[in-house]
């Protein structure tokens, strides 16, 4: 979300090149949202304000591992298109989270805080084989 604030910071030349307030290249930065079994895992970048807590620098992304509440999967088969819903906390903050995955392997992320601005990512489906297993 594009607030004031962000608005300075991508005018005074700090966001990534190629990027702006609204849209915020993360390429090879690590970022990721995994789902292994009932464990959900995320490290991702976030650009936006927070309002209440937390810190700016170190360990200022979005960052949780657990098993989650609320956890929904559903299949739209007139978009051919999967969403997955999910609740989960890590330490004092809360997040709801959307994810939708798409045929082409693209994913849309939707990510709402109890103590930040909604922000939302886009990217790459990557499927990892465990165990070695081919998948």
């Amino acid at each position: 979300m594009v607030s004031n604030s962000l608005n300075a910071i991508s005018n005074a030349g700090l966001l990534p090149i190629g990027s702006t307030a609204g849209n915020i290249q993360l390429t090879k930065k690590g970022n990721y949202l995994k789902i292994e079994g009932d464990t959900v895992a995320a490290n991702l970048s976030y650009y936006g304000e927070r309002q209440s807590g937390g810190s700016y620098g170190k360990d200022a992304g979005i960052e949780f591992k657990g098993v989650p509440e609320k956890y929904e999967a559903i299949f739209d088969s007139s978009n051919n298109e999967y969403t997955v819903k999910f609740e989960i906390s890590e330490k004092s903050e809360n997040y709801n989270v959307v994810l939708t995955m798409f045929p082409n392997r693209n994913a849309r992320l939707y990510v709402n805080s109890s103590q930040r601005n909604a922000i939302s990512y886009t990217g790459d489906i990557e499927v990892i084989a465990s165990n070695n297993q081919d998948l």
